[in-house]
């Protein structure tokens, strides 16, 4: 670390192995008990050193908060960020989260020393340390421990007090596997920087809010509250068209005696298409009514038959036909069924499937 004049470099503590690129420099011999100076950025230290720390203080408070099953099952320790893979049975909840932030701010705020101590493995074992079973340890360990919180052992860099921790702040918890978890946090500048984003995100939604940031929730309940009142109002409206209130039903051909109704209403969800169908086969009286719809890419075909035609023209096996015609499939039950596919430009080919299935069905 490069000295600034007049004052002591910062205190930061070496750790047990570093990757660092390779640098232009003059050649030599390393011999045994030589000077050498070493150049560690400060902040990449610092940054590390308290997102270290902070790992092993959410540990413990995890296995306070969550139990000692929420065993370790794997870690990485950046200048940026900490993750956290632990054992559990069941995602833990808001509150329990919000208590495991407030166990390790609380560390953070004490400004507790962060020990390191070599100590034969006993007296490890017997001051309680966390170890893992698949590491291997030698006669002789390195302890790092916040006195009264946790003891772990452990050969990287921390800070010399977990006040230099400066914050913590978890971003992110999510199953990673069966029974596995991983938490994603923030220390030091890394949480300062996430206040930072949060805050600029506040106020680009507040300006465009057109309100105060206190008033955010209550604005954005209010618009969603009014976009679905305007949805519903769409939606009805739009029934109302495909319906055709002026009387007309659709396109309407004698087949056998029956009548068979076809209607084509692009953009119609499924829940609106089969409305439609009801409504078209209660102004039908007696008969078939065919109603499809192309919907991103998908369409939708829903056949529905009068109380009483169910026995001679069952729905589900026209919607059967429609399927195979759509490149999809269809089925139901014989008053309602509902075929679909992914090529809009069968739509057309589809209704007419219909058609021609009550014909065939008519004729046997």
């Amino acid at each position: 670390m490069a000295r600034r004049p007049g004052r002591s470099p910062p205190r930061l503590e070496a750790a047990t192995r570093h990757d660092c690129p390779p640098r232009a420099g003059r050649a030599g011999r390393l011999e045994r008990n030589a000077t050498v100076d070493m150049r560690v950025p400060e902040w990449i230290r610092r940054r590390t050193q308290a997102n270290h720390t902070g790992t092993h203080l959410l540990h413990a408070a995890l296995r306070k908060v969550l139990g000692a099953g929420a065993r370790q099952m794997g870690s990485l320790v950046a200048p940026d960020r900490l993750r956290f893979d632990y054992a559990a049975a069941a995602p833990p909840t808001p509150a329990q989260i919000a208590e495991i932030e407030r166990l390790v701010n609380e560390e953070v705020l004490r400004d507790r020393e962060v020990t390191k101590s070599i100590l034969p493995m006993e007296e490890a074992r017997r001051r309680g340390a966390d170890m893992f079973f698949w590491d291997k340890y030698s006669d002789r360990v390195r302890v790092v421990e916040v006195p009264g919180f946790s003891t772990e052992l452990c050969g990287g860099c921390h800070v010399p007090r977990t006040g230099e921790i400066g914050a913590f702040k978890i971003v992110s918890d999510r199953s990673l596997a069966a029974g596995v978890r991983r938490l994603e946090a923030v220390t030091s500048l890394g949480a300062v920087e996430l206040l930072k984003s949060d805050e600029e995100a506040l106020n680009r939604l507040s300006a465009a809010a057109q309100a105060p940031r206190e008033t955010l929730l209550d604005r954005w309940e209010e618009r969603e509250e009014r976009l679905k009142t305007l949805e519903r109002e769409v939606a009805s409206l739009k029934m109302k068209l495909a319906s055709g209130d002026s009387g007309n039903e659709g396109e309407s051909e004698e087949i056998e005696g029956v009548r068979v109704v076809t209607r084509l209403v692009p953009g119609l969800s499924i829940p609106e298409l089969r409305n439609l169908s009801d409504t078209l086969r209660s102004r039908v009286k007696s008969g078939v009514v065919l109603v499809g719809t192309s919907r991103e890419g998908k369409t939708s075909v829903v056949a529905a038959v009068t109380p009483d035609l169910v026995e001679r023209v069952p729905a589900s096996r026209v919607a059967a036909r429609i399927g195979q015609a759509l490149g999809g499939s269809g089925g139901g039950k014989p008053d309602l069924a509902q075929a679909g596919g992914k090529r809009e430009d069968l739509l057309s080919e589809g209704l007419r499937a219909g058609r021609e299935a009550v014909r065939e069905i008519l004729a046997a």
